[in-house]
């Protein structure tokens, strides 16, 4: 006997997946090498009568016949239908919890339908495979392997393949602001990954845990997160040359700076400014991105309120929630006092109109810009009204949401001055 195999890999193999159809040979060569506790066999009608010739043949080896499942495919030319038998292959090793490393599919037999089905079945769950060939073949090289002749080749896996298509998903998902989708995919894909692949994908982890918490305006849970994030992703590219993922760090590194500056601007997240307008205005075009503009304009418009507020404090030094009926302009005060004062406490709450009003009246430039622009504003922030997140049943469109957009933009400069990073994926 010649037999020749290449060296085995470091963790044990307690199980295999195996297409049987052709020669018994290489099936028996492929068992007696690896040893497995269990085998799951995908086998036709034809080919099924195969395991009483591997079963003698392994006993007169002193090779024990492990514990099988057996799945019998009816049409072994049905890619469909094989497909659908080999995920019955794949499920009875699901059951039995076991390491993806100590699997190994052999898809070296059966037709190239139930080769094919048993390949993407297993694809992307972390197994090995193995096909068996061998050093000598009949017909001067071109025909089956000889009996003796056996090589099995372990090791082999598609999953470099698999990962580009996941890795594609991943750009896809963050580039549109699917945060909890991307996490659930490093999640689900990082332990079934080879070691240095599986570093990769847990690099991001807690970028992206930090992006979708300041996505939802839970600053002061998404700075410690990002900073730790972009240490973590920092220490695996000063291993490896990433070039999307470096581009992806620098972004993730300028979104980080203008967080930094929004909590000192904020005192902690606790305090309105224009830097949180420019961070709310980012939020909007991220959800018109998504197509969602009932939910950017309601952002919108709160930053247009954060605006009025935060020029009525710097000229007054007080919130619009509490304004001293005295600090109100003579030629407002009276309806002002009838409209917009509180019946419990006193307190003069000032809508977003108001405020402007009181700015326009105090000569301040912001009610100023405002009323260059009022009747824009007015005719805007109706259609706004009309949303079913405001006061009608209409949703906004995305033309409404341009125009308030290059409103804010020619009226306030309100821009969005920070970006979120995105995963470029070259394939």
């Amino acid at each position: 006997m010649h037999l020749k195999n290449h060296p085995p890999h470091d963790s044990p193999v307690r199980a295999m997946l195996i297409s049987l159809g052709g020669a018994a040979e290489p099936i028996i060569h492929s068992l007696a090498t690896h040893k497995p506790e269990f085998v799951s066999f995908l086998a036709s009608q034809k080919s099924v009568f195969l395991l009483g010739e591997i079963r003698e043949k392994l006993q007169c080896q002193e090779v024990s016949f492990p514990e099988s499942h057996l799945v019998l495919v009816d049409d072994a030319d049905d890619l469909v239908h094989c497909y659908q038998k080999a995920l019955e292959c794949t499920r009875a090793l699901a059951s039995r919890r076991l390491n993806p490393d100590e699997v190994i599919v052999d898809y070296t037999g059966g037709t190239k339908s139930m080769t094919a089905a048993l390949t993407l079945a297993a694809t992307g769950k972390g197994y090995r495979f193995c096909y068996v060939g061998g050093s000598r073949r009949t017909k001067n090289g071109v025909g089956i392997v000889e009996s003796g002749f056996e090589v099995v080749h372990t090791g082999i896996s598609p999953w470099q393949l698999f990962a580009i298509e996941e890795w594609r998903h991943l750009g896809i998902y963050i580039g549109q602001y699917q945060y909890e989708a991307a996490l659930t995919l490093v999640a689900d894909t990082a332990p079934r990954v080879p070691s240095p692949e599986s570093v990769r994908w847990q690099s991001l982890e807690p970028v992206l845990r930090a992006l979708l918490q300041w996505d939802r305006f839970n600053h002061g849970e998404a700075l410690p997160l990002l900073t730790e994030g972009l240490k973590k992703l920092s220490d695996y590219l000063s291993l490896r040359s990433d070039r999307p993922l470096e581009t992806f760090r620098a972004e993730a590194q300028a979104a980080l700076t203008f967080l930094k500056s929004l909590a000192q601007e904020t005192h902690g997240f606790k305090k309105p400014s224009r830097l949180l307008i420019a961070d709310l205005v980012a939020n909007a075009v991220r959800r018109a991105e998504q197509g969602r503009y009932d939910d950017a304009v309601a952002r919108f418009y709160r930053a247009l309120e954060m605006q009025g507020q935060i020029a009525l404090h710097e000229r007054l030094g007080v919130p619009a929630s509490d304004v001293p009926a005295d600090m109100i302009p003579p030629e407002l005060r009276e309806e002002f006092i009838q409209r917009y004062r509180e019946p419990k406490e006193g307190k003069i709450q000032l809508p977003l109109m108001a405020v402007f009003r009181v700015l326009e009246a105090l000569d301040h430039p912001t009610g100023q810009q405002f009323r260059e622009r009022h009747q824009d504003f007015l005719k805007v922030l109706s259609a706004r009204n009309q949303s079913i997140l405001a006061h009608g049943f209409q949703p906004v469109t995305q033309e409404g949401f341009n125009s308030l957009k290059k409103l804010l933009r020619s009226a306030f400069g309100l821009t969005e001055t920070v970006a979120f990073p995105k995963l470029d994926v070259p394939y």
